[in-house]
């Protein structure tokens, strides 16, 4: 993975990324050039009036990387507020536990292979750091305050102009520092698409939220929460896509999760790393014909504010403890 670091304002924030991913040769427009459609535009145009209503920073930080590479705007409302809302692929596996007094949040990300040179590491100084396939949006994090979301995408059964999984992330952690706050930020704000966030704070809580445009359903107050890419919380069966998909073993890795972390009582830092590693049944062990893969695997111990992460697969890469 390659590792940026930025500074300062949104809009310096923005500048600053686009520049190191133009000097490390990361941005490529020609991966997302089938985003620009008509109905793409339709649905970026509307979803922009939600983030000016509610995340004017957002679109402050994307001005700024517009600006550093001469890009088009336009373009990159598209392909950002398009994003996981206007494609169907649904793979990660996210698991949330506590341990004595501390609470850990885990991701395997696994996603295509060819996405795997693109796959970066943000340290966004004073506010937040954790990884993304593409830019600005976040696939899991950690903030300065202790509060670690992870996403798992979801194949919506509908649409509405609104946030999804990564710009949500993002947003929840720059403005919030518990798991109470960012349930009542996903309360709040419109939600555009399927998806899960598996959440843990400093304070010793975790969760799992469901979410789609219709209906939130939240799990807390367990001793672990884990989520893959099926929605299971009785209140969400009417918003799961009910034709087969393609999901990476969505139901296997699921039952991992349940199996092991059911049958073992110590969920402590080793646990998960055993766990996200596959040592325990199947979770990231793709064979090499299959097109994708586990592309990184990240661990973060919200008490200690300590991001481990592997770059690659955990199956056969090791974690290390990021400064």
């Amino acid at each position: 993975m390659e590792m940026i670091q930025c500074s300062g304002s949104y809009y310096e924030i923005g500048f600053q990324r686009a520049l190191a991913l133009k000097k490390k040769g990361l941005f490529a427009p020609k991966r997302f050039a089938g985003c620009f459609h008509e109905k793409r535009y339709a649905y970026a145009k509307a979803c922009e009036t939600i983030y000016a209503t509610y995340d004017p920073d957002l679109l402050e930080e994307m001005h700024g990387f517009c600006d550093a590479l001469a890009y088009s705007y336009t373009e990159l409302c598209a392909f950002l507020f398009g994003m996981y809302a206007m494609h169907a692929d649904a793979f990660c596996s996210c698991v949330a536990l506590r341990h004595e007094g501390e609470t850990i949040l885990g991701r395997n990300s696994d996603f295509l292979k060819v996405i795997a040179p693109y796959a970066i590491h943000e340290l966004i100084k004073d506010r937040y750091r954790g990884n993304t396939t593409a830019f600005i949006e976040l696939e899991d994090g950690m903030n300065v305050h202790g509060l670690a979301i992870g996403l798992t995408h979801i194949r919506p059964v509908r649409i509405t102009p609104g946030y999804n999984a990564g710009l949500m992330i993002r947003h929840l952690l720059a403005h919030c520092e518990t798991i109470k706050e960012a349930i009542a930020e996903c309360r709040r704000l419109p939600i555009g698409s399927s998806f899960t966030l598996t959440m843990a704070d400093r304070f010793g809580d975790i969760a799992m939220l469901e979410c789609c445009c219709d209906h939130i359903a939240v799990e807390q107050n367990a001793p672990f929460v884990y989520a893959v890419n099926r929605f299971h919380h009785s209140e969400m069966e009417s918003y799961q896509f009910p034709e087969s998909l393609d999901d990476l073993q969505s139901g296997e890795r699921r039952s991992t999760l349940h199996h092991a972390l059911s049958a073992y009582e110590v969920h402590d830092l080793s646990f998960l790393q055993h766990l996200l590693q596959g040592k325990y049944g199947f979770l990231c062990q793709y064979p090499s014909f299959c097109p994708a893969n586990t592309l990184w695997s990240a661990i973060y111990s919200c008490h200690q504010g300590i991001t481990y992460l592997c770059d690659g697969n955990p199956a056969h890469n090791p974690y290390q403890r990021l400064p």
